[in-house]
């Protein structure tokens, strides 16, 4: 499946997961990087742009300290928790 040009398949993300904003949605010269804090399974079903099952997660971003939900696909994984 593609988003934006962009390959996606559905990842799980756990809680306490590091996760940076994938390339194709950051406005910043740089990635943000962040936790996981929580993880709603399977909010999103076959979206416009989400043409699969995916996870809303609300990630903690250490540069604005400060947390957003967002679509699991947005996200890709720097350092699993487990």
């Amino acid at each position: 499946m593609t988003i934006l040009g962009q390959k996606t398949h559905y990842i799980k993300y756990n809680v306490g997961d590091i996760v940076r904003e994938r390339e194709w949605i950051f406005v910043s010269d740089e990635p943000m990087y962040g936790i996981i804090i929580s993880v709603e399974r399977h909010v999103y079903s076959k979206t416009e742009y989400i043409p699969y099952r995916d996870d809303r997660v609300t990630v903690f971003w250490f540069k604005w300290k400060h947390t957003e939900m967002l679509p699991a696909t947005f996200i890709e994984i720097i350092s699993k928790a487990q």
